[in-house]
């Protein structure tokens, strides 16, 4: 297991959404992004390790104790692209991932700081689905913060009913019976990480760099160039219009985009990440 340290973590997971992923680029700023930077804001030592994968389609990334419990959100996304067959559970990954746990440490000097561990996808999804934990009880933050906790079964069959009563639904952790049992999962695989001496330099970087100049006036130029002309993204050649050479841009930088633009143009012209 390759693991790096002290890395530089949204630009090292933005380099391998770079390379991988093509479609569905803005998850990773608008979803991922966040999830890093709350945690780099306040690391406790569980909701600052993650569990992460690129795939053609899109990122996926939760905290690594939601996925240990099965049947939830994090459980099903974290294993949908595997199949185990035959006695020997043979894994079967059926798209293009790569994966990495991922451990939060903090900020420094603007950057959210942390270690990287490349996983095999099909490997570790192997394991979740062998190791993970029927849920049991569901702990409910809602959006007045108020905390509740509820039996998961009734959260699963009337979570429509719960906000109505209750209020919006901020935050909701699903736990087993045993929370120990689930600790003693966790640990084990994290001290197997750590043990682990293929320790690698944490050398990514990006660039904003571009024969365009200032590549956020070129994209607005291009965003509206297709509104003022009142034609829909299908009717027009948008390899052409998105035409765009060089480095891609900061993260920092992209998220400018989201003030002035919806996702629906971004995704539309292909000025994200994956596309540029």
């Amino acid at each position: 297991m390759r693991k790096y340290l002290n890395a530089d973590i949204i630009a090292a997971l933005g380099a391998v959404v770079t390379l991988n992923t093509e479609r569905y680029v803005y998850d990773f700023f608008k979803h991922d992004v966040s999830m890093l930077v709350d945690a780099a804001n306040n690391p406790d030592g569980e909701n600052n390790r993650f569990l992460w994968y690129s795939r053609k389609c899109g990122t996926t990334c939760f905290q690594e104790r939601k996925v240990y419990v099965r049947d939830t959100d994090a459980f099903s996304n974290w294993v949908y692209y595997v199949k185990l067959l035959g006695a020997q559970q043979t894994a079967i990954v059926q798209d293009r991932i790569h994966a990495f746990a991922v451990t939060v440490r903090g900020f420094e000097n603007g950057r959210v700081l942390g270690d990287l561990y490349e996983l095999d996808y099909g490997t570790h999804a192997g394991h979740v689905t062998r190791k993970a934990l029927p849920a049991h009880t569901s702990i409910i933050t809602f959006m007045g913060g108020e905390e509740r906790t509820f039996p998961y079964e009734e959260v699963k069959n009337n979570r429509e009913g719960i906000a109505y009563k209750y209020g919006s639904i901020k935050n909701r952790l699903d736990i087993p019976a045993d929370t120990g049992e689930l600790k003693d999962i966790l640990e084990k695989l994290r001290e197997e990480r750590d043990n682990s001496t293929d320790t690698h330099a944490a050398t990514f970087t990006m660039s904003n760099t571009s024969p365009h100049g200032d590549w956020l006036a070129y994209i607005r130029a291009q965003i509206k160039q297709l509104k003022n002309a009142g034609l829909s993204p299908d009717d027009v050649d948008l390899e052409i219009s998105c035409r765009y050479y060089g480095e891609r841009p900061d993260w920092k930088d992209a998220f400018k985009l989201f003030d002035e633009f919806s996702t629906d143009d971004l995704e539309t012209i292909g000025v994200l990440w994956g596309k540029i």
